[in-house]
């Protein structure tokens, strides 16, 4: 279980921080947001279940499946401790931004 968290953090967040730096240079709104989604599931798979009783997340991961949220973001993940606390998106746009605020 250590390895895996090892790897999630280093090497695994490496090559998803490489991508995500050349999305930005490119202006690439979706690439960021499935780079998002791609580093919860890193966290979720690889580094939550060295602490399942802090990490579950329940709230998090229910606004992060919902199928009206996904009209609006091209992806998102939880930030700061992982917990339930708050959530960053990459809306497709600025109309889809102020939709996803309201709802």
């Amino acid at each position: 279980m250590e390895r895996n968290v090892h790897e999630a953090l280093g090497e695994d967040n490496h090559s998803i921080i490489k991508r995500a730096v050349k999305a930005i240079a490119d202006g690439n709104a979706r690439e960021i947001g499935e780079l998002m989604t791609e580093a919860q599931e890193l966290f979720d798979r690889k580094v939550a279940p060295a602490c399942l009783q802090e990490l579950t997340a329940p709230k998090l991961h229910q606004i992060l499946s919902d199928e009206k949220i996904k009209e609006y973001a091209y992806g998102g993940k939880g930030v700061g401790s992982q917990g339930d606390g708050t959530i960053q998106f990459i809306a497709k746009d600025e109309m889809s931004q102020k939709s996803l605020v309201q709802y």
